[in-house]
């Protein structure tokens, strides 16, 4: 399976219409562009779009329409969500 980055933002290429519809729709456009910069396009089949996130590896299917279809809870991680968990985390073991 071919994985491409999002090339000359999510509104131009093509392959992430899908996922950056779904994004924008669910999480508003400032935190669907944090979102997009950690997915990389890993194929389409019978008009499902799916995308596999850089940090967890885990995948996420939506439609043309971007309607979420299929995809693990780590899906849509990023970077500033692990770290607000570690903190939350390390704050709850020294308490």
């Amino acid at each position: 399976m071919a994985t491409k980055k999002p090339s000359a933002g999510p509104r131009f290429d093509p392959a992430f219409k899908p996922l950056w519809t779904y994004l924008e729709r669910e999480y508003g456009e400032a935190a669907a562009g944090n979102i997009l910069s950690y997915m990389l396009f890993a194929g389409a089949s019978e008009g499902r779009y799916s995308y596999k996130n850089k940090i967890t590896r885990a995948l996420i299917t939506v439609d043309e329409s971007g309607a979420w279809q299929a995809g693990g809870r780590n899906a849509l991680q990023t970077l500033a969500s692990y770290r607000r968990r570690e903190t939350n985390e390390s704050r709850k073991a020294s308490k």
